[in-house]
């Protein structure tokens, strides 16, 4: 709703200010304003006045603003050339024309040099400036760097400008402006209004009267206009940089802490060892933005508590998982071993006894229940297992299958293997947690991040 009325407002200026100029234009032949000189200078004054208020409030497009530009830099072209005619033509003519003094002579060829140089000087501008005018940022024929491009991330505290001071690309504050228009205008409505009635010199500027109160009006407006167009941008800027610092803290904060949570719950949902510190290099990087270099680092400060409490709790989890993991992993080596010289009737140390063994140890996870292994992984697993049991002396291979599940179930309900299991379910679920909040803070991330602001 804000943007729509500030663009119906911005309508409404373009219009009125295109009807003035064409007042200006064509006055004499519509005598809106007269043949009064004062009437005259008042409209200059409004047309002027409203061409500044639509220059603040009003940005064209860039394809408009290019030909704007272009235009201005077309009436600079033509201006100088019209002054350097005119001045040389008054510096030429001026020793010829009949009847002249010579100190006239003299003068009307000053004037004529006064003319021609400011002339000069903006053809040869134009020339050396061939481009459209911009109002602001680089000068024509240099490169002009979007304010979009700036730094990704949000200072911890925003420099300040210098007191006094304007940026190059910041337009002018025409309300100091308007306000000394309006106290001049409110002097020059006191004088009309009660000096023109007992002062004879002053009643030719009695016509003035309505004419000083509406443009008292019209500046007094434009002022509030300005107050509201200006409150309205800070709010939107105030929205627009509290989201952008909100979505710099997600992407510092808890991205890393997602991703982190994630690997590890994935990795104790998958019976694995569940720990960034010592993998591979992708996992490194992921424990060096994790939870636990975080907490000691200052951007601890902006984590949000509950989730600063499920994620202790999950991560406290974790040392009891992997030792159970260990564990069941020491148990299952000793008791493959002896498990599978049972079923063989060999020794442990004679090769299709210790492969058989090997293999189990190889997929520990198919072993103690892990649900992600695929067809494909248990396919290759059994066709394996044939193939080792088949070399063993005495064995049946069409007893194979069989005495799989029977190894499995038996390794699969070790003491030690329900115990990781049951590990894993709670590190799993406290995670889980942790997770559900973090889905919270990153829908919503204002509420969260710049709650300690409030």
């Amino acid at each position: 709703m804000k943007l729509i009325l500030r663009s119906l407002l911005n309508v409404i200026s373009i219009v009125v200010t295109a009807f003035l100029v064409v007042i200006f234009l064509v006055g004499d032949w519509v005598q809106v304003y007269g043949s009064d000189v004062w009437m005259r200078v008042l409209w200059v004054v409004l047309l002027i006045s409203l061409q500044t208020f639509l220059r603040v409030t009003w940005k064209p497009s860039p394809r408009l603003e290019r030909w704007i530009g272009w235009g201005k830099w077309i009436l600079v072209a033509l201006g100088g050339v019209f002054l350097a005619l005119a001045g040389g033509f008054g510096v030429v003519v001026a020793p010829f024309v009949p009847g002249m003094s010579a100190g006239d002579r003299i003068a009307f060829g000053a004037v004529g040099l006064l003319l021609a140089t400011p002339g000069i000087r903006m053809i040869a501008w134009a020339r050396s400036h061939r481009g459209p005018i911009v109002d602001s940022g680089a000068a024509p024929g240099e490169t002009k760097k979007a304010l979009s491009e700036g730094p990704e991330k949000v200072a911890w505290i925003p420099a300040k400008p210098a007191p006094m001071q304007r940026t190059k690309l910041e337009p002018p504050n025409p309300e100091p402006w308007l306000w000394l228009g309006l106290a001049l205008d409110v002097v020059a409505w006191v004088v009309v209004t009660f000096g023109a009635p007992i002062y004879d010199p002053l009643r030719p500027l009695g016509p003035l009267l309505p004419a000083s109160t509406g443009l008292a009006v019209l500046l007094f407006g434009a002022i509030v206009y300005i107050r509201v167009y200006d409150y309205v941008n800070r709010r939107a800027e105030k929205r627009e940089l509290r989201q952008e610092y909100a979505l710099s803290r997600v992407k510092d904060i808890y991205v890393p802490l997602w991703d982190e949570t994630t690997a590890l719950i994935e990795s104790a949902g998958r019976y694995e060892w569940a720990e960034m510190r010592y993998g591979d290099e992708e996992r490194q990087e992921i424990w060096k933005r994790g939870f636990d270099r975080m907490m000691r680092g200052p951007l601890r400060l902006f984590v949000d508590d509950r989730l600063r409490e499920l994620l202790t709790a999950f991560h406290s989890t974790l040392p009891a998982y992997n030792r159970a993991w260990s564990a069941a992993r020491s148990d299952l080596f000793n008791q493959s071993r002896i498990a599978t010289s049972e079923m063989t009737g060999q020794p442990a140390g004679d090769s299709p006894t210790s492969d058989i063994a090997n293999l189990i140890m190889l997929n520990d996870r198919f072993v103690w229940g892990a649900m992600d292994l695929g067809e494909d992984g248990v396919r290759n697993f059994r066709d394996r297992f044939r193939e080792m049991y088949s070399r063993a002396p005495g064995m049946k291979p069409d007893e194979a299958d069989s005495d799989l599940d029977k190894l499995v179930a038996r390794l699969r309900s070790l003491n030690s293997a329900e115990t990781m299991r049951q590990t894993s379910r709670t590190s799993v679920t406290a995670g889980k947690l942790a997770i559900k909040r973090l889905e919270e803070i990153v829908r919503d991330p204002t509420s969260v991040v710049l709650e300690f602001a409030t």
